[in-house]
Parts: C-alpha cells; sequence; structure tokens
C-alpha cells in the first residue's frame, strides 16, 4: 500500500474510531478493531464480486481467518502475536 493510500485508509479508519492506538515505551501501535477487520473484509468481498481476481479472492478468505483467529483468542483471553 502506498504511503498517501495508507494515510486516507488510516484517517478513514480513525475518523469511524474503527482504530485502536496503543502507546508503549513511547512507541504507537495501531490495531484495527474487529468491526475494522468487519468493514474490510465487507469492502473486499464486494470488490471481488464486482471486479474478481485470484488475489482479491485470497485476500478475503485471509481476513476471514484472521477474524476467526482472533475470536479464538478472545475465547481463551490470550494474546498471539
Amino acid at each position: 500500500m502506498t504511503a498517501p493510500i495508507f494515510g486516507k485508509y488510516v484517517s478513514a479508519l480513525t475518523e469511524l474510531d474503527l482504530l485502536d492506538v496503543k502507546n508503549v515505551d513511547e512507541t504507537y501501535y495501531l490495531k484495527t478493531t474487529d468491526k475494522g477487520l468487519e468493514l474490510l473484509h465487507t469492502y473486499h468481498k464486494l470488490r471481488w464480486l464486482l471486479w474478481g481476481g485470484t488475489f482479491d479472492y485470497m485476500l478475503v478468505g485471509l481476513l476471514g481467518r484472521l477474524k476467526t483467529d482472533r475470536q479464538e483468542r478472545e475465547k481463551y483471553n490470550a494474546y498471539i502475536s
């Protein structure tokens, strides 16, 4: 993702309150909330349906796996990096 597109993406997530910012040892970490991941997943599903392409299909699969992994972590209250 290019810097201008990444900046717009982060701005949009921040504006919609879909981004968590954590400050650890004077370093800031950005993490997309679960609702933010759902939005991204829905966007890529729609994009794949409208324009197709194998890369988008793989990305939709990866986003689904990420959501499942997050749910598993919450289920056991564990942190997996």
